[in-house]
């Protein structure tokens, strides 16, 4: 599939394709490629939404822009919300919590923007 954006650091990579789906691979240590694991993936590993609750909904969500952190990953999705995963020391998801996400939170305060967002 196409890619229409990338992100690299020495821990994992994440690329959003052509159709708004997520994929992350790397080292899954504090569940930072967001797919409810935190097993290493030698491939692309598409994002999954959480099972049930509010962060479910990023199941509908078509992705436009993905930044990683060092052990945590952010997502802006077509409406401009953000959406985090992964280890969340000091709250750096912005969901209201220090509890590492293994998929995609909708941050606590949400941020909307016609531009990709500067990470």
């Amino acid at each position: 599939k196409k890619i229409i954006n990338l992100s690299i650091n020495d821990s994992h990579t994440c690329v959003v394709d052509i159709d708004g789906q997520a994929w992350c691979w790397g080292i899954g240590r504090h569940y930072r490629l967001g797919n409810g694991s935190t097993q290493s993936m030698l491939y692309p590993t598409k994002v999954k939404a959480a099972s049930s609750g509010d962060n479910a909904y990023f199941r509908n969500k078509k992705v436009t822009d993905i930044k990683n952190g060092i052990n945590h990953t952010c997502a802006q999705d077509e409406n401009g919300y953000i959406w985090c995963w992964g280890d969340n020391v000091y709250g750096k998801l912005g969901d209201g919590t220090t509890t590492d996400k293994p998929n995609p939170a909708l941050t606590l305060k949400v941020f909307k923007t016609n531009k990709s967002f500067i990470y």
